[in-house]
């Protein structure tokens, strides 16, 4: 078993293009779920779920005129390397998002994203959230 946070290289990075218009600063908190699931053989199946909560996090970090910025998942999440992982965020505050990874985009309502990868190098990808109108 090891432990994952969701810092430095697996940060959740949160792109805010566009959100009711232009981007509001003020608008700094939101509600975040992250739902971990892992399964020792073939996806999907009966998983065991651990599960984080994170409620009104604030900017942790921006990027260039304040249109990205990264948060922190507080608690560490144990995980069995090897093991296939899904990995869902619900993402609060917008009716439609932009979701995508390396090589996948998604565009869902209410901000409702899943991600299925194998676990093999200890590394949860880096995921990146647009938020529109």
């Amino acid at each position: 078993m090891y432990s994952i946070s969701f810092r430095a290289n697996r940060s959740i990075l949160i792109k805010a293009l566009s959100f009711w218009g232009p981007f509001r600063q003020e608008r700094e908190n939101y509600n975040l779920k992250v739902i971990v699931s892992e399964q020792k053989n073939k996806f999907p199946g009966s998983r065991k779920t651990h599960e984080v909560v994170l409620d009104k996090f604030e900017v942790l970090a921006e990027a260039e005129n304040s249109k990205m910025f990264v948060v922190q998942c507080p608690r560490a999440i144990r995980l069995e390397k090897g093991n296939w992982i899904r990995v869902r965020f619900q993402l609060d505050g917008a009716e439609t998002c932009v979701c995508s990874s390396v090589s996948n985009s998604y565009y869902l309502r209410e901000c409702d994203i899943e991600f299925d990868f194998l676990d093999s190098s200890h590394q949860v990808p880096e995921i990146y959230f647009e938020l529109t109108e």
